[in-house]
């Protein structure tokens, strides 16, 4: 169901606060709190309270479990940062390991406004750990928890049926794995983040063993992207995500092994896959933004490439990946990035409905794809059967790549002119992107000469602006020659923002001409990453 209700906050079973300090907890960073710690959530579970942890650092050297009927409670209202005053757990334990878990919820328990640290972790080198957090049971809630640096966050599957899971505000930066969740009915995940400046930007008076990344985001970045993935979702039945993010992981959300549930507002940005969907799911997904840019270890380590993949091995990075034994719906969904905006087989069902896509629409195997519709609302059928319709409208233009009515680079000889001290980045072909230049000054020229006249209903011109500015130009002019050896002007453009620009030139054309007139307002990096011109011939070229 598209439906999503919201859960109510835990309440524990009485009034009563038990304070870690009130059991000599110092929370300097410096003495073992750990005892502490034990005592208070034994009272706490006796009481069936609250066990409240003040703003502080609180060295913890073995596992803790929060009975039923209590709560582990910090300062936070609100998803936290290591970076401001909080409840801060450091987790000197478990190092080398990736059994067991380190907080353990007890069924009908909640952890909630509390942060953890691991000053053993690092960057450079994996340090494996146990799961930061792991439900033990049912109805357990975990609100507004930074994992600052945790190597695998929580685990809402290992122990057994977790149904009525909710998780809301949890936030941070898991190198293996952020949130997985089987074996459980009527869970909800809710208003999460996993980014890597959890751990990147931390408070440099925190204890931290390896090299400093305060400020540099690129060790960090690279290390998540090889490995981590930030939600996972296995046999859930009734499961309710939504506005779940994940930036800088190596894959975003995956759905597979019997899930049912729906997404809303999810959003995978910068990562190598962006959303996986895995055998038999039965799933719902609204509101979609995938926006992988690539690796340079390659698509080929996600899954084993067959000849019929061949096409494919070679790209770095992928939004949707399906294969699927049962059914998806994707509504209102956004791909742009890089590689390819989806990869899917299998005998299932994709629907894809208000797509959005810069990238190429393919669809391989036995999975059928059925009708895509754009904002532009444009229907065109791809060039195989199993690749059911691609279609694309105003910003998605890309996805004629795949279509035969298309004139793709290689039956076109391109030429060039730079000015001078402006050359080229690289002028090379290749498909689906050539790079024109890295700065396009006034006077710069692209020539695209066919072999013979043909009849261009569009040139489609698209950006590949790597500072994210995705104009093309400022001010474009373009041409038309029919074979004569005089051009004919075509049509100017002005102040596009766009970062695929459709033109319409309904014509029969031996060559056509793009003449920057200005640059666009970024001056330095302006780029033409690929020319289509869509013709108006049929699949046997009349």
């Amino acid at each position: 169901s598209a439906v999503h209700a919201r859960r109510p906050f835990f309440r524990p079973a009485s009034g009563r606060v038990f304070s870690v300090r009130e059991f000599g907890a110092k929370g300097d960073g410096l003495a073992d709190d750990t005892a502490a710690f034990e005592a208070a959530l034994e009272a706490g579970g006796k009481a069936g309270g609250t066990v409240y942890v003040p703003a502080g650092r609180y060295v913890i050297t073995g596992p803790l479990t929060v009975p039923s009927g209590a709560e582990l409670r910090g300062i936070s209202e609100g998803p936290p940062h290591i970076m401001v005053p909080c409840s801060c757990i450091l987790v000197r334990t478990g190092l080398g390991t990736e059994e067991g878990a380190f907080l353990s919820l007890s069924e009908n328990s909640s952890l909630r406004g509390v942060s953890f640290w691991y000053p053993q972790a690092r960057i450079d080198r994996e340090t494996k750990f146990p799961w930061t957090v792991r439900a033990l049971g049912k109805n357990c809630q975990v609100r507004d928890v930074c994992l600052a640096n945790s190597y695998q966050g929580l685990d809402l599957a290992s122990a057994g049926d977790t149904t009525g899971h909710v998780v809301s505000g949890l936030v941070g930066c898991c190198r293996r794995r952020g949130v997985f969740a089987d074996n459980s009915r009527e869970g909800t995940v809710e208003n999460c983040h996993m980014a890597s400046h959890y751990w990147d930007r931390n408070d440099e008076d925190l204890p931290f063993e390896g090299p400093r990344l305060l400020g540099n985001m690129h060790d960090v970045n690279n290390a998540m992207r090889r490995e981590s993935e930030s939600y996972v979702f296995a046999g859930c039945a009734g499961e309710q995500i939504r506005s779940a993010f994940s930036v800088f992981s190596h894959r975003g959300l995956v759905l597979k092994d019997g899930f049912r549930g729906s997404v809303i507002n999810h959003g995978s940005d910068g990562t190598v896959f962006g959303i996986g969907l895995e055998g038999d799911v039965r799933c719902l997904l609204i509101n979609t933004l995938a926006a992988p840019v690539p690796t340079l270890r390659g698509a080929g380590e996600y899954a084993p490439c067959d000849p019929a993949n061949a096409l494919y091995v070679n790209n770095s990075a992928r939004s949707i990946t399906a294969d699927l034994s049962g059914e998806a719906r994707l509504v209102n969904t956004a791909v742009w990035g890089f590689g390819d905006a989806l990869l899917a087989r299998g005998e299932g069902r994709l629907s894809l409905e208000l797509v959005n896509s810069l990238l190429s629409l393919a669809a391989l195997n036995k999975a059928s794809v059925y009708g895509a519709y754009s904002n532009g609302g444009v229907l065109w059928t791809a060039p195989e059967p199993l690749c059911g319709e691609a279609l694309f409208g105003s910003f998605g233009f890309l996805q004629a790549a795949g279509l035969r009515n298309c004139v793709r680079e290689a039956r076109v000889t391109a030429s060039s002119q730079y000015v001078e001290g402006q050359g080229p980045a690289e002028l090379a072909d290749g498909f689906p992107l050539t790079f024109y230049a890295s700065k396009q000054e006034p006077d710069t020229w692209i020539r695209f000469d066919f072999p013979e006249p043909r009849s261009i209903k569009y040139a489609v011109i698209v950006s590949a602006a790597p500072d994210g500015s995705g104009y093309v130009t400022r001010a474009l002019d373009i041409y038309g020659e029919t074979g004569e050896g005089r051009e004919i002007f075509i049509t100017g453009i002005k102040d596009n923002s766009r970062c695929v620009l459709p033109v319409p030139l309904e014509g029969r054309w031996k060559s056509v001409i793009l003449k920057i007139r200005e640059p666009n307002l970024f001056d330095m990096h302006t780029r033409i990453g690929e020319v289509l011109f869509l013709t108006g011939e049929d699949q046997n070229g009349q």
